[in-house]
């Protein structure tokens, strides 16, 4: 049937089917709509009370643990601190004894220096007294071997003996003058310290 051809309360009827469907469907999506937006904001609610609860409950743990550790925190931090007061006065006497007995440990520092040059001294002095017993033995031995008679073989021992006590003799008295020199050489530092503390 075309246009012309309907009736005149036909076009009218279709509006109201068309009108009435179109008002159904903007009621049904706007019941959607109102669905999802009332799901999404509940959701958001609980979302938002589960955050605040476990917020709150955290922060209640961590005020109780500060309630509980506050006291032991405390104690520690003062005993740390005495500690350290303690170990800092303990370091400024170490440092004042240090610093007042300075010269005195230098003093004998310089002094067992040289005693140990001294001594060192000392110990190559005996060894070329030594050394030179030790040739005057080796030379009288070969004389005795070439001696002819108990005369000549007499006079290699005297001589042997008078060379001996003569080596010894000098070997003493260097090594004994050296022991001197050396104790000087030692206290002389000491001395000065003195000197310079009276």
């Amino acid at each position: 049937m075309s246009d012309t051809t309907r009736k005149p309360g036909e076009n009218s009827g279709r509006d109201q089917i068309a009108q009435v469907a179109r008002q159904t469907a903007e009621r049904v999506a706007d019941a959607a709509k109102r669905s999802v937006d009332a799901t999404a904001d509940a959701t958001r609610r609980t979302a938002e009370l589960a955050a605040n609860q476990g917020r709150e409950a955290t922060i209640a743990g961590l005020r109780a643990a500060a309630g509980i550790q506050g006291p032991l925190a405390d104690a520690g931090f003062e005993q740390s601190r005495r500690a350290l007061e303690a170990t800092s006065g303990m370091t400024e006497v170490y440092r004042q004894g240090a610093e007042r007995a300075s010269d005195d440990v230098r003093a004998l520092f310089e002094s067992w220096m040289s005693l140990g040059r001294g001594l060192q001294q000392w110990q190559q002095a005996y060894f070329d007294a030594v050394r030179q017993s030790m040739d005057i033995i080796s030379g009288k031995r070969r004389d005795l071997g070439q001696t002819d008679s108990p005369r000549q073989f007499a006079e290699v021992q005297r001589d042997f003996y008078v060379d001996f006590v003569n080596n010894t003799l000098r070997g003493s008295t260097t090594l004994l003058q050296l022991t001197a020199q050396i104790a000087q050489d030692a206290v002389l530092p000491l001395q000065e310290r003195a000197r310079a503390r009276a």
